[in-house]
């Protein structure tokens, strides 16, 4: 039988050296299909046929990633049972480790990308959404270009292969089952960029690389890899610089290998002999990045993209106008949705927020919902705001989620505390800071008022719970003034009530005021946005719209007691970036605090520090 296989292939190979003069005009030759979009059925190949099972025996195992998802594992696993169910042999299954110096058996049914260099030779041939079913030597791939390109593969096996195969049923003991090269079978799809090169090398056999610590170059590149998945069918790996370097990269950001120089209020990229360099140098040059990438650099409107050593394109930020300080200090609150983390994931969220935060340097920085979660989330956040703020927080008091941040270098605590309202984070955290430059003084409390899931979806019972905080919330306030003096205290936070409720009234009765009356300038907007979803597939958000709600609706208030300040601005930060941060904008005040305070010398026994500030509440 070998001998009569051996004569065979030998005549196969004469006449494909035959054919060789006949080519079509599309680099094929007769009796080949060329790659196309739609479904593509593999010309036949000089290859023996694989006995996949003999008599309800086999030799073949059935392997799949070692780190597979589960998803590829149930599909390797099914495939198993689905052919020990049609033919009787008992396959067995597992993953593709293999000991120092060992060597992998003959015989293998690959699932997935393994380490094997039949399903790594194969990947190349295939693009994102994309799968195939052939023989390689002796082994059979099963492979797409995705997971779920490979879940299809398997399915395609077993519905096109298994089921039709003659002399097969469901419950055949003793069956035989062979595979021939006439069976190859490619699905191919359909995508606007046909082709992409840089230097001849098909970037397929690129990867993205981000720095190690890096924030917003994470997102950047999951943004990216959608972006030529969608259009290339190219699923590029993304790695960290930590690892060691590839032959071809994409490095996004700073890298430990980037050579580029950081631009100044653009975004760059450049091409390389076997790399390219995207780099920005704020969340602003962000957005600049990305568009250039997307419309001129990997265009979806050109099939063939060639790039060459020299490429270079760049792109201006473009910085919104509410970003520069219009006062002497700036009031920022942000509720960042840490609660719903098992519905809608912390993912790169707080990587977002951290350019925020940045660009627009708040010298008070208020944030609601600061869960635990999102705090282990957000390791770069939290580091940036440890190395430039001190934080105002009581975590044993359940006061975790709604911290103060205060600039260190420009201020400093006279006074800090919480008052607890309810289980959670309801109750308002407080602080009392000096200014280092004049001594200025001024309060700051921190809010985040009950939402109906707090009293069990009930409506009623949970307004009653929000005035109850409003009510809390008035009397910190209203203590530090009286403690301190007519200062001017910024009262703010997520009240989960707009301004014709309960609680809004609570507050306005007690004497404070709303921020939006004595701006200058002040946006007409609410900075609640929206939930939005999250895409499991690339673990990140998409970027997000405009806001568009009227303040009649905002739940979100900035109010002032005691000495009006002067209030320059009063804003939303509001950018398609920005608004992935959470499902509240950040939202601001440019203030400048009265020249004129009542006079209050800290020590003095005749003064107000006499009084203990927990008896304000007795």
């Amino acid at each position: 039988m070998k001998t009569c296989w051996k004569r065979l292939a030998a005549v196969l190979c004469l006449s494909a050296l035959l054919l060789v003069g006949c080519a079509k005009g599309d680099g094929t030759t007769d009796g080949t299909t060329a790659r196309r979009d739609g479904t593509e059925t593999e010309a036949p190949e000089t290859v023996l046929p694989l006995t996949l099972a003999d008599k309800g025996k086999s030799d073949y195992t059935v392997v799949y990633p070692e780190n597979a998802d589960t998803k590829i594992i149930r599909a390797a696993r099914s495939l198993a049972t689905a052919i020990k169910s049609y033919t009787g042999a008992d396959i067995k299954d597992g993953d593709d480790y293999l000991k120092k110096d060992e060597t992998a058996p003959e015989h293998e049914i690959l699932v997935g990308l393994t380490n094997r260099k039949e399903s790594t030779e194969t990947a190349k041939d295939l693009a994102a959404g994309e799968y195939t079913v052939r023989t390689v030597g002796k082994k059979l791939v099963i492979l797409g270009g995705s997971d779920n390109g490979t879940a299809n593969a398997a399915d395609y096996f077993v519905e096109k292969v298994l089921k039709v195969a003659e002399g097969l049923s469901a419950g055949t003991t003793d069956g035989t089952l062979i595979f021939t090269a006439e069976q190859n079978y490619t699905q191919r799809s359909k995508y606007n960029i046909r082709s992409l090169t840089l230097n001849g090398v098909s970037m397929s056999a690129f990867r993205m690389v981000i720095p190690a610590d890096g924030s917003l170059e994470g997102y950047f590149a999951k943004l990216l890899k959608r972006h030529l998945t969608n259009y290339a069918g190219i699923g590029m790996e993304i790695v960290t610089d930590a690892e060691e370097a590839a032959e071809y990269e994409i490095r996004i950001g700073k890298t430990a290998r980037t050579t580029g120089e950081e631009p100044q209020g653009k975004a760059t990229v450049t091409v390389g002999e076997k790399s390219m360099e995207i780099r920005w140098s704020s969340g602003f040059g962000f957005l600049a990045a990305y568009e250039m990438i997307c419309s001129q650099v990997f265009s979806n409107l050109q099939a063939s993209i060639a790039l060459k050593t020299g490429d270079s394109w760049e792109a201006k930020e473009s910085v919104p106008a509410n970003v520069e300080k219009s006062g002497e200090m700036r009031i920022m609150y942000h509720n960042v949705w840490g609660y719903t983390w098992r519905d809608y994931p912390i993912s790169v969220r707080p990587d977002v927020a951290l350019s925020i935060y940045q660009s627009y340097a708040p010298d008070v920085l208020c944030l609601e919902e600061c869960s635990s979660e999102y705090r282990s989330g957000g390791k770069a956040l939290f580091r940036w705001l440890g190395e430039n703020y001190t934080e105002v927080c009581f975590p044993n008091d359940g006061g975790t989620g709604n911290p103060i941040f205060y600039n260190k270098t420009l201020y400093e605590a006279v006074e800090t505390g919480y008052k607890k309202s309810r289980s959670g984070d309801k109750g308002t955290t407080y602080a009392v800071l000096r200014r280092k430059s004049d001594g200025k003084l001024f309060g700051v409390t921190n809010s985040h008022f009950a939402a109906n899931t707090n009293a069990g979806d009930n409506a009623t019972l949970a307004n009653e719970y929000r005035v109850q905080d409003a009510e809390l919330m008035a009397k910190v306030t209203k203590s530090i003034v009286e403690k301190y003096g007519k200062i001017s205290v910024f009262s703010g936070g997520d009240f989960n009530t707009n301004r014709n409720g309960d609680p809004y009234r609570t507050l306005t009765e007690a004497g404070l005021n709303n921020i939006r009356g004595i701006a200058e300038e002040c946006t007409t907007l609410s900075p609640y946005y929206q939930v939005f979803p999250y895409n499991a597939d690339y673990d990140f958000y998409n970027l997000q719209n405009s806001l568009t709600a009227d303040s009649e609706w905002a739940i979100d208030h900035l109010m002032y007691y005691g000495a009006a300040p002067t209030v320059s601005r009063y804003d939303v930060v509001n950018y398609s970036l920005a608004l992935v941060a959470s499902d509240h904008a950040a939202h601001f005040a440019d203030v400048t605090l009265p020249d004129v305070q009542e006079d209050f010398r800290e020590g003095d026994p005749d003064d107000l520090t006499r009084i203990d500030f927990d008896d304000l509440f007795n």
